[in-house]
């Protein structure tokens, strides 16, 4: 009887600790800090989405512009590969959520924004303002002014200048499209007389197609912009790219590639 009970009472313990094995590597992946996922796979995925001079893209289909820039500094200090992953402005919280990407640029900071993600230190300022290619650049002083006009701005749907404004300046009309290549499409063509844009954005545009007015409204809105990452329990990569960053900028290296893409005075 007391054989009986003792096999019992091993083979039961032995169940446990077979099922506790099993569970193991599983349980150590869900604990896995995103930062040791990526540096485990040796890539960091960054989501992308065509705005010069944040991100564009070559003949040969390569991701060029200042996110790629700083991007290839960061993924240099974690010793790992980038691959590049497309969307669009407005689907890429989603995408961080969902694990399409770890990481995605120039995603300037919003309090709707940071429900859904989480941010890193800022990278630098962006101001915004309108641009016009067929409209008169001095019908606008003050934001008052554009209100009063009554009529829609064209904007990229889900940009940080987009929902900047929209909380602001919410008697604002718009006209929204998925992307930037629509965006310059609808300026072009005289669709849309007014567009909201960045300046630097505006000022690349204008220097290329050698048309077009940067307006600066009044009162000037500028607004930070970011790295944005999925939210995790674990915020060991938040931490590491804040330190990262704040590092990057004491050595010169983020406002030497600002340089490169700041309108020429």
């Amino acid at each position: 009887m007391v054989a009986k009970s003792t096999r019992r009472t091993f083979f039961g313990l032995a169940s446990i600790a077979a099922l506790a094995a099993a569970a193991t590597p599983a349980h150590a992946q869900e604990q896995r800090s995103d930062l040791e996922t990526i540096r485990r796979a040796g890539v960091i995925r960054v989501g992308a989405s065509l705005a010069a001079p944040y991100y564009t893209r070559d003949a040969s289909g390569t991701w060029k512009g200042l996110i790629p820039d700083i991007m290839t500094i960061i993924a240099g200090y974690l010793g790992v590969k980038i691959e590049y992953v497309e969307t669009t402005w407005g689907t890429a919280a989603a995408g961080l959520q969902t694990n399409k990407f770890d990481i995605m640029g120039a995603f300037n900071v919003t309090p709707d924004r940071a429900l859904a993600v989480d941010f890193t230190r800022s990278l630098g300022d962006t101001t915004f303002g309108l641009i016009t290619i067929t409209g008169d650049p001095k019908r606008f002083v003050t934001w008052d002014d554009v209100e009063k006009a009554g009529m829609e701005l064209l904007t990229v749907e889900g940009t940080g200048s987009h929902r900047t404004m929209r909380q602001l300046r919410p008697k604002l009309k718009w006209r929204g499209v998925p992307n930037r290549d629509t965006f310059f499409l609808e300026l072009e063509s005289g669709r849309s007389v007014y567009a909201l844009l960045d300046e630097i954005g505006a000022a690349m545009f204008i220097e290329a197609r050698n048309k077009g007015h940067y307006i600066q409204i009044q009162p000037a809105f500028s607004s930070p912009t970011n790295l944005a990452i999925r939210k995790a329990a674990n915020t060991e990569l938040l931490r590491w790219l804040d330190q990262t960053l704040f590092f990057m900028g004491n050595v010169g290296q983020l406002e030497e590639i600002w340089a490169k893409y700041r309108p020429k005075q």
